[in-house]
């Protein structure tokens, strides 16, 4: 879905932000990296236990990153 892709970009714009690999992620999170990847790039939901992990490994709120997300999938369709 849209929001899913966006959530999976925002936490991948932020792991890159913070000179994060895929690799070290994982080694934090208890995610594959190959899942990991999926999520960033859309090909894959995202869990919700995963979500938590991936979020708490990268330092983050996870009620931030739903907030961004919904707030990029929802807002341009109300300007209309």
């Amino acid at each position: 879905s849209y929001a899913a892709s966006e959530v999976g970009a925002l936490l991948k714009a932020v792991r890159e932000r913070s000179g994060i690999s895929l690799r070290q992620l994982e080694s934090v999170s208890g995610v594959a990296n190959s899942e990991i990847a999926k999520v960033e790039n859309g090909q894959q939901e995202c869990r919700l236990g995963t979500f938590f992990r991936l979020v708490s490994a990268l330092g983050l709120m996870a009620g931030d990153v739903l907030d961004d997300a919904v707030k990029t999938t929802w807002l341009p369709f109300h300007d209309a």
